[in-house]
């Protein structure tokens, strides 16, 4: 349904999922634990699809109101989460807080890194790093790699370990860096 009604969220999530599983692979969590955080990933944004699709999702400049209606997703999303019984405490709470960061800048509660459950931690910081590159990098030619220096700059809000973990797999990746050298690719 998703895929359908806003096909820019669909392909968003599954990069998002990606990275979730990525991170979680990376720190060698348990099966079941990175099984969790593909499903918290794939079902963290479901409540997108109960907003209004005209609500300017996606523009830098909106009123407060604007933006509290925008972060009531979270809310929404834990509520159809709820709803079904094949869904674990943890996963809707990993979803709750996707938008919460560890220097407490974050949403709907505020709450800092000993509140936040380590799959919350884990699926903020993949959605971070997808909505950076999807909203300010991807557009401007920039790569995968360039996220790395704003990771760097905002260690606090999100678990340390993990921003490592991504800088280390996208190093890894040998993912070149663009304009290196005049004319390279």
């Amino acid at each position: 349904v998703m895929a359908s009604q806003l096909p820019n969220l669909f392909k968003r999530t599954l990069s998002v999922s990606l990275w979730a599983l990525f991170i979680s692979q990376e720190m060698r969590l348990a099966p079941e634990s990175t099984q969790l955080l593909f499903w918290s990933a794939l079902t963290h944004d479901i409540g997108m699809m109960h907003l209004s699709l005209d609500s300017p999702l996606g523009v830098e400049q909106v009123s407060a109101d604007e933006w509290l209606y925008q972060q009531s997703h979270v809310y929404i999303s834990c509520q159809v989460l709820r709803r079904e019984t094949d869904f674990s405490d943890d996963l809707i709470v990993a979803v709750s807080e996707h938008h919460e960061r560890c220097d407490g800048t974050g949403y709907p509660e505020g709450k800092v890194e000993s509140e936040i459950s380590l799959y919350g931690q884990i699926l903020g910081l993949a959605d971070s790093i997808v909505g950076i590159y999807y909203n300010r990098f991807r557009a401007k030619g920039l790569r995968w790699r360039e996220i790395i220096p704003v990771l760097e700059l905002n260690k606090a809000a999100y678990l340390h370990r993990s921003c490592e973990i991504i800088e280390k797999m996208i190093l890894r990746s040998e993912l070149p860096l663009a304009n290196v050298v005049e004319g390279s690719q």
